[in-house]
């Protein structure tokens, strides 16, 4: 092939290779990096979680989500003393904790949505919560006393649970903070905190 033919074929594959590098310029601000992308699945959902505070209007949430999301409020009236519920804005009972009867009083079952989660008891020794079925079942790790704990689906941290998180300004008496691993459902996470709530009353530290 002399030479002028050569430039000929050699000229047309340079201008296709310039264009598709400036395709590829083009193209590469909309995609994520490996960084970005592990950033965005382990963003947290934030809670402030005031059970113990007494509230000027019983309509206040003892739980609400940062910013405004989810929210829930005790209920004014429940079925018998032994339950405690958590209702959402149209007052419907999402989170049920139902204490045992006579000697049982320390063994609470803990329900969202009226399905039954977990048992959970208090005795002489640490708070055991069992779970009904195994593929709700998680575990608690920590000082739930002092409301200083996480909680794990096997080997993944899903959920933690502070009180030295709040910051001063949000902070009140007995207030926390739960963050929830975004992805993961909510409700049932903060009914198992709901349950250590009513399992071991007032923090060990207040």
């Amino acid at each position: 092939m002399d030479p002028p033919a050569l430039a000929q074929v050699v000229l047309p594959a340079a201008a296709v290779g310039i264009a598709l590098l400036a395709m590829l310029a083009l193209l590469k601000p909309f995609r994520r990096s490996a960084r970005e992308e592990v950033q965005e699945t382990t963003r947290w959902k934030v809670f402030r979680v005031d059970l113990q505070t007494r509230r000027r209007d019983p309509s206040d949430p003892v739980i609400s989500q940062i910013p405004r999301g989810l929210e829930l409020r005790r209920a004014d009236v429940e079925p018998t003393d032994r339950h405690v519920s958590l209702l959402d804005p149209r007052g419907r009972r999402r989170i049920v904790v139902t204490r045992g009867l006579l000697f049982h009083r320390k063994r609470l079952q803990i329900a969202v949505d009226e399905r039954p989660l977990c048992h959970a008891h208090q005795g002489k020794g640490a708070l055991r919560i069992e779970f009904l079925r195994e593929e709700d079942a998680y575990d608690l790790q920590g000082a739930p006393e002092i409301r200083e704990y996480e909680i794990r689906r096997g080997e993944q941290l899903v959920t933690l649970v502070s009180r030295q998180a709040m910051r001063a300004d949000d902070a009140g008496e007995g207030a926390y903070r739960v963050e929830i691993l975004k992805g993961e459902a909510a409700l049932p996470l903060l009914a198992i905190v709901f349950g250590v709530e009513v399992a071991l009353g007032r923090p060990a530290d207040d």
